[in-house]
């Protein structure tokens, strides 16, 4: 009786740990949202970026991140304004912008993706190489 209630128990806890690993696996937000709103780089509101309001609103925003002790480690991956320029006409429209957002969301969604992946795969790995020693172990034991 005593041993049903532990081992009850037992499967109780591991089912709540793994459903809530799983809860917390679907919810996680990426760590990806440092992007600016396409109105902050219009400074004079016309509906478009010049090149001058995009290195404006950069130089702005990394001195504030250094300000605030931020890292600038990626500064020198940012985009230059040609790139996101699609059209070449020297001005971005929010479509140009947008755009531009979505296609690095979706890189850094794959890469943290990626990375995610190759840790649970340590993860298990590390299970199992511990789940093969255990066996080892219990068999000396018995022997």
């Amino acid at each position: 009786m005593k041993t049903t209630k532990i081992l009850s128990f037992g499967l109780f806890m591991l089912v709540m740990l793994l459903s809530t690993n799983t809860f917390a696996q679907k919810t996680r937000k990426m760590p990806f949202n440092h992007h600016p709103a396409f109105s902050k780089l219009d400074a004079n509101g016309d509906g478009f970026v010049s090149k001058e309001e995009f290195m404006q609103a950069r130089a702005q925003r990394m001195s504030e991140q250094a300000k605030k002790g931020g890292q600038l480690r990626n500064a020198k991956n940012s985009p230059d304004f040609g790139k996101l320029d699609l059209n070449g006409d020297g001005k971005l429209s929010k479509e140009e912008f947008a755009k531009h957002q979505a296609e690095h969301r979706n890189k850094m969604q794959k890469k943290f993706q990626k990375r995610n992946k190759k840790k649970n795969q340590k993860k298990n790995q590390s299970k199992k190489q511990k789940q093969v020693k255990n066996k080892f172990q219990y068999q000396k034991a018995i022997k």
